[in-house]
């Protein structure tokens, strides 16, 4: 008998270090994506798994308006400093909430996040410093990214963010591309959803503005220092 629930409690533990080792993913539509493009044993993804994909995501979430959080993208740290080198990774995923990114991220690349118009979040994102163009265009709801770190803003980075929270970095540099802050109706710029931005001291490095930079955002304010800038449109 003693033998018998030793033996027992030895299958329990072995389950339970097997079913451990997978990640779990909170999203069931993104687990079974990830299971069939990812899973080295066709039965889940393991942290290794994850780490071993470096050939970004190749499409596998594009415009999929099923997909509501993919917070277990931080386990994908092999896919390099670019988040998705792929372009457009998860552009028109309309139902998507939130996003964890890998720690070693420091750009979001083009198209990213473009059309996700149920984003509010995207956490990890304290190293980021480029935000490629179109990489959070439209994404109106977001309301939580850090940009504290941020130095260049290209074409249409953040058109139609509303700027939610929005944090500036103080060593701004390269240009500010053409509609980077911009918003497409004239409706939004009274929005009590717009948070104001104080531009003051932050763009001293600077060398370019180009057009509609700021376009019907009214809630971006401040003194912009332009010594630096060579090109202004």
């Amino acid at each position: 008998l003693n033998m018998s629930i030793f033996r027992r409690r030895l299958l329990i533990a072995a389950i339970k270090q097997t079913v451990s080792k997978y990640i779990k993913f909170a999203d069931s539509v993104v687990a079974s994506i990830c299971k069939t493009a990812y899973s080295s044993d066709g039965i889940g993804v393991t942290t290794a798994d994850a780490a071993a994909v470096t050939t970004s995501f190749l499409g596998n979430f594009k415009s999929n308006a099923s997909i509501t959080s993919f917070n277990e993208a931080v386990y994908f740290t092999g896919i390099g400093t670019a988040f998705d080198s792929t372009q457009g990774a998860f552009e028109n995923c309309t139902a998507l909430t939130e996003v964890t990114l890998p720690m070693q991220i420091t750009e979001i690349s083009i198209n990213t996040f473009h059309n996700d118009t149920a984003l509010i979040a995207v956490y990890n994102g304290n190293n980021v410093t480029h935000l490629d163009s179109n990489c959070f265009y439209n994404c109106t709801g977001l309301t939580t990214f850090n940009t504290g770190n941020v130095t260049i803003y290209d074409t249409m980075a953040l058109r139609n963010t509303y700027n939610h929270n929005l944090t500036l970095s103080n060593n701004i540099s390269g240009s500010l591309s053409s509609y980077a802050f911009a918003l497409d109706s004239s409706s939004y710029i009274n929005s009590s959803l717009n948070d104001t931005v104080d531009v003051t001291g932050k763009f001293t490095g600077v060398t370019g503005i180009y057009e509609y930079c700021f376009s019907r955002n009214n809630k971006i304010y401040g003194a912009l220092d332009l010594t630096s800038a060579t090109v202004v449109k």
